[in-house]
């Protein structure tokens, strides 16, 4: 299993979790450090602790919000908050909505839906059924399969992603409960 940071090809997120992105990543920092800062200043280890615990909060939610595909040119790529899948469009049976509403995608010679790759980003929403979100992105996946190049190597994979603004937030909060063993 690999480690990788996911870039490039044409990206879709929901457009609330471009907007709650930031809010999420200032709104968890900042409460950690007002948390933490509180108990450096009356030396309580409860509290730096719980600023250590409110940041590893935040990097979770920030994972969550981070959640998106990754339309490559041979290849789908879903990034969810702690795995990465690529899968090449030629394992791709077809991509669909869910009863429920969420993003699937369909491999060949898969019967179980239990074996299907799952998009965070794309799992049932309230507002998409009015904004038809997942409803595009299964147009596009379908339309990227069937532009897709034939031949070469058409192998799944899959690891572990990296997100350089979650990886901060879990720094930070070890960093806080390493310095709360000296308060």
């Amino acid at each position: 299993m690999r480690i990788a940071r996911i870039a490039g090809g044409d990206v879709r997120q929901r457009r609330s979790f471009r907007l709650l992105t930031p809010v999420v990543f200032v709104g968890f920092s900042a409460a950690a450090l007002f948390v933490a800062i509180d108990g450096f200043s009356n030396q309580g280890v409860d509290e730096v602790r719980g600023g250590a615990l409110v940041m590893a909060v935040g990097a979770f939610c920030v994972r969550i919000t981070r959640s998106r595909i990754h339309l490559r040119g041979r290849s789908l790529v879903i990034v969810n908050p702690l795995f990465w899948f690529d899968i090449p469009y030629e394992l791709i049976y077809r991509a669909e909505v869910s009863s429920g509403g969420s993003l699937a995608v369909r491999l060949k010679g898969e019967t179980e839906e239990d074996d299907e790759p799952f998009a965070v980003g794309f799992a049932g929403s309230l507002l998409d059924h009015y904004f038809k979100t997942t409803d595009r992105v299964v147009r596009e996946i379908n339309k990227a399969k069937k532009s897709a190049p034939k031949g070469g190597e058409a192998t799944q994979s899959k690891g572990f992603a990296l997100d350089v603004l979650a990886d901060f937030q879990v720094a930070c909060a070890v960093l806080l409960l390493l310095s709360s063993l000296v308060v």
